[in-house]
């Protein structure tokens, strides 16, 4: 008899930019190895289908909004998956952003949005899961 290695009942997955792209492939994935799954965007209307979508095939699921550059909010985030699962086990920081532009026409505060959105984001997110 084979272990099934990737077994995540029991076990919660919270994943920013959940839902589209690769963010809900990613979260299909955990969902398939049986694990609960939270999913945080900024788009309520979208992460709400989807979290039904997964409902719908008996998986425990949960949509949080969420702006990753945010400390409060990301807290929230935090605080709402534990309330719904009492853990986390997995945090995949799938949340980002592009904008497109020639160099030298990219306005500073394009470029800082991009960095707090796509790193700060995956800081603080992080540091907020830390045991």
């Amino acid at each position: 008899m084979s272990k099934n290695l990737f077994d995540l009942h029991g076990r919660t997955a919270l994943i920013t930019g959940g839902n589209g792209g690769i963010g809900l492939g990613i979260a299909k994935g955990f969902a398939e190895s049986g694990a609960n799954i939270a999913i945080a965007g900024r788009n309520t209307t979208k992460t709400e289908e989807v979290v039904a979508n997964f409902r719908d095939r008996n998986t425990s699921a949960i949509g949080i909004e969420v702006d990753v550059a945010d400390q409060e909010s990301v807290q929230d985030m935090i605080g709402n998956t534990l309330e719904a699962f009492g853990r986390i086990d997995i945090l995949v920081n799938n949340a980002g952003i592009g904008i497109r532009n020639l160099p030298h026409e990219y306005p500073l505060e394009d470029w800082n949005k991009v960095i707090d959105i796509n790193l700060t984001g995956a800081f603080l997110c992080s540091k907020a899961v830390y045991p």
